[in-house]
């Protein structure tokens, strides 16, 4: 196990796909939740089941994900 230097922070992004919205919401090393961002689209269920096409869900994912990055990035000291 290492140790962080105190300028290093690790930063986590948890993500949720439901049926209508995917939602990203980034936390800090010690769980403190930063931002929660979130994007819609739709899906129609056929016969009590539910399948898209990936694309389905990668442009709201990259869309929520891109919007938390952009207003976080200095925080997480990414070289963008």
């Amino acid at each position: 196990m290492t140790r962080e230097s105190p300028r290093e922070e690790i930063f986590l992004l948890g993500l949720d796909l439901g049926v209508s919205t995917v939602k990203a919401a980034l936390f800090n090393s010690r769980g403190l939740l930063i931002e929660v961002e979130s994007d819609e689209y739709i899906i129609m269920p056929e016969g009590g089941k539910v399948e898209a096409d990936p694309a389905t869900y990668w442009t709201p994912l990259a869309a929520a994900n891109g919007w938390i990055i952009a207003r976080n990035w200095r925080r997480m000291n990414c070289p963008i």
